[in-house]
């Protein structure tokens, strides 16, 4: 895992440039398309600004059903895509929000849990655009609108914040319960310039740790547990995730297994059981031998 490069689908590079994805509800049926992660780090190796973001988009022949959302020191944008179609909104007046559907492709499948969490963020966005910094955005991603808090099923699995004016970014560590969103443990920020080369500065914020997350040897390393909460590292996350996922798949077939033993011994049983009553009618209308006595007279 390279610095910046935080996730399969998102991260931020030297230049301020900032990617990030989310699903969207539109049927693919264009396969002959980049997968997703390797067309955001190729976004993210070969752009310094949003139109070079653009640019790249636009040569592709066809798209994964996605949206990106992109920015940099001083702007944003959402480019959304699927199959043959593909279109982009701007940053206005100083915010910009995305949910998961897209608004102008012609193929738009648009979801009311979706666009109420789109109005949410940006009233929320619009009420605080002069004072956002990394307390707000915190703020608003732990919103029950926005984390999905209510749903154990759907609750974001990651959580990061990007500040590209300063390549700070701050990445929530998930808390102990797979069924919390991630949004709900601490964050711990970076820098990616101190990250590449050893020169940037602390991150200020919210848990803001001044480590190496990307090594091995670090005190808050991705594959650790750390901190007095026993924090997970991202990656100890997942790891621990995979464990539980195979200890789970473990007992269901030992269950199963213990399940079809069960069953065979009651078949056999029961198998048993027809026997022995076919037998014991047998032996009932087994014909009887008559008994006879004979009696010898003496003269």
């Amino acid at each position: 895992m390279n610095p910046g490069w935080v996730s399969g689908e998102t991260g931020m590079n030297e230049k301020g440039i900032t990617v990030s994805e989310n699903n969207i509800h539109i049927q693919q049926n264009q396969w002959d398309v980049m997968p997703i992660d390797q067309l955001s780090r190729k976004l993210l190796q070969y752009s310094k600004s949003i139109d070079d973001v653009g640019r790249i988009l636009r040569k592709q022949k066809s798209y994964p059903a996605k949206l990106i959302f992109t920015s940099d020191k001083k702007t944003a944008s959402i480019f959304e895509f699927a199959n043959k179609e593909i279109a982009s909104i701007n940053m206005k007046s100083g915010y910009l929000a995305m949910a998961n559907h897209a608004c102008m492709i012609p193929s738009k499948n648009i979801t009311s849990p979706s666009t109420k969490r789109l109005d949410f963020g940006n009233q929320f966005l619009k009420e605080n655009v002069e004072d956002m910094d990394i307390e707000k955005a915190i703020e608003l991603v732990r919103t029950s609108r926005i984390s999905w808090r209510w749903n154990p099923v759907v609750h974001n699995r990651q959580s990061i914040i990007f500040s590209p004016a300063t390549l700070d970014f701050w990445i929530a560590i998930p808390p102990e319960s797979d069924y919390i969103p991630a949004s709900y443990g601490p964050y711990v920020g970076f820098n990616l310039m101190q990250e590449l080369n050893g020169q940037g500065h602390e991150p200020k914020g919210h848990v803001a740790i001044a480590t190496s997350w990307s090594h091995p040897d670090s005190n808050c390393a991705l594959h650790t547990r750390f901190g007095d909460g026993d924090y997970r590292g991202p990656v100890r996350f997942h790891m621990d995730l995979d464990e539980a996922l195979a200890e789970a798949r473990r007992l269901k077939d030992k269950a199963e297994v213990i399940k079809a033993k069960s069953t065979l011994s009651k078949t056999v049983k029961s198998r048993e059981a027809k026997q022995m009553v076919i037998k014991t009618k047998a032996e009932k209308n087994k014909p009887r031998k008559s008994k006879t006595t004979s009696a010898q007279s003496k003269d």
